[in-house]
């Protein structure tokens, strides 16, 4: 029987990460605890450690002197790792991936004024937005693959299924055109259209296995998650991620782009197993680490009620990542930054959470065309079972 970090490795996305030059480590994914790692008590001031620099930059004309030196000497690595867990029925795993960024960030300002004044209204402390993947069982772990997913982007819910390419002569083709395959569309239990196909990737990894994995585009500063390019924004520099069970690299921006060749090679993109390596692929590539959420006592599932970690947000009646009230402030608050249990759609039939708690439930409500598919949790640690 396969682990929850094999399911989770063997179905991770390929992550491609728009990143603002203003504040680019502010887009970074990151760990929650980056500061004092196994800590979760320590967020409450990660948010403002993102661009904290040894010897401090107490003033914008000390921030633009220190960033021009090579390299930065920031205080605290920002090395990507998504957050993970796994929930099991007779039929399908249901694999939550949450991405984890210091901050939801608007002004320019921010980036060197991590200690100065409260930020605008549309700017918090902690971002966390993530996407849902559906893989039916096939036997073995080396047949297992998403067969279609569910990403949050902000306020919304985006579903995308159906394994696409380009061919030779450019045509979208479908990747498994097997009659026997399922054939999702948009459900009409909930009235919920398809938002888009699974666009694949090939993954070479540090041992040289070849895994077909599916791309999630994330936007700069707000990082809503699509698994198209719907709304990602134009400008800005991308950095793509990887998964690794080895080593996560720290993504380099300000000093410039450094790419070891080892790395660059574990991203391949290829209409066939043949294709060869596509130039605009070979960009910064980095590779992140997995994290499960419901690990037993430091994962955050089992922090839900450590009020050092999470608090009830009143106007949303849902849990979010503590915020200090204000810079130096010793009372905590609730931010604006949600796990996956209290993730929602702002504008659909489902409960808070339930992308994360009841995921069997809303993927029937969001998918139709699925062959065989159960609703009884086998595995379940949100549940207790």
């Amino acid at each position: 029987m396969p682990t929850d970090l094999e399911i989770a490795y063997r179905c991770a996305p390929v992550i491609v990460q728009k990143v603002n030059s203003a504040n680019p480590r502010g887009d970074f994914i990151a760990r929650e605890d980056f500061t004092e790692e196994g800590n979760l008590a320590s967020l409450t001031r990660n948010w403002a450690a993102v661009n904290e620099t040894d010897p401090p930059a107490k003033t914008k004309k000390d921030w633009k002197a220190i960033i021009k030196r090579d390299p930065i000497p920031f205080k605290y690595k920002l090395l990507p790792h998504i957050y993970y867990s796994v929930v099991e029925t007779h039929t399908h795993y249901f694999i939550m991936y949450a991405v984890y960024h210091p901050q939801d960030w608007e002004s320019p300002e921010t980036a060197w004024n991590f200690k100065g004044p409260r930020w605008k209204k549309t700017e918090h402390e902690h971002d966390m937005e993530g996407a849902l993947v559906i893989a039916g069982k096939r036997g073995p772990l080396e047949k297992l693959r998403p067969d279609a997913m569910i990403t949050i982007s902000h306020w919304w819910f985006y579903s995308y299924a159906n394994w696409k390419l380009k061919n030779e002569a450019g045509k979208e083709v479908l990747v498994f055109d097997d009659p026997t395959e399922n054939r999702f569309r948009g459900s009409r239990v909930n009235k919920e259209d398809l938002d888009g196909n699974l666009w694949a990737v090939w993954h070479v990894d540090e041992d040289g296995e070849q895994i077909m994995r599916p791309r999630l585009y994330v936007q700069a500063k707000g990082h809503g998650i699509r698994g198209d390019k719907r709304d990602w924004g134009r400008g800005d520099r991308e950095i793509r991620y990887c998964p690794s069970l080895k080593e996560a690299d720290e993504p380099s921006f300000f000093g410039g782009v450094r790419p070891d060749p080892a790395i660059q090679l574990l991203y391949k993109d290829s209409l066939k197993e043949r294709g060869g390596w596509h130039a605009e692929e070979k960009r910064e590539v980095c590779r992140y680490k997995l994290i499960n959420i419901l690990e037993p006592t430091t994962g955050l599932w089992a922090n839900k009620d450590n009020p050092e970690v999470f608090l009830v947000n009143d106007d949303k009646g849902q849990d979010c990542f503590v915020a200090h009230e204000s810079p130096g402030g010793k009372r905590l608050e609730a931010g604006s930054a949600k796990p996956p249990w209290s993730w929602d759609d702002c504008d659909d039939a489902h409960a808070d959470g339930e992308l994360a708690l009841q995921p069997a439930h809303i993927v029937y409500n969001y998918l139709g065309g699925m062959r065989e598919f159960s609703f009884e949790y086998v595995r379940s640690a949100y549940l207790g079972i």
